[in-house]
């Protein structure tokens, strides 16, 4: 989890967190996920989302029959873990 290089705006902890609770996907896949979760994202919203997290670490992808798959490549209970520690650290110095 060291290769994580910043911390996550809410758009993109919930693109997240729909990989966590669906496993890989494609856009088009979380796209869909979206929309029955009332989100109105357009394709290249999520594209930029995922292409974000995978920037940044916390996502990788790989292709499939044409098509990216997204993965998260750190689990929410590390997650977690590191942000307590992070907080902990920045209020006990």
């Amino acid at each position: 989890m060291d290769e994580i290089k910043a911390g996550l705006s809410d758009t993109e902890r919930e693109a997240l967190g729909a990989l966590w609770d669906h496993g890989p996907g494609t856009v088009r896949q979380l796209l869909k996920l979206f929309e029955t979760r009332g989100r109105r994202w357009a394709y290249s919203t999520v594209a930029t989302l995922l292409r974000r997290l995978e920037s940044k670490g916390y996502a990788t992808s790989e292709s499939l029959h044409g098509s990216l798959v997204y993965r998260a490549t750190v689990s929410r209970e590390a997650l977690l873990d590191r942000r307590l520690k992070e907080a902990a650290a920045e209020l006990c110095d």
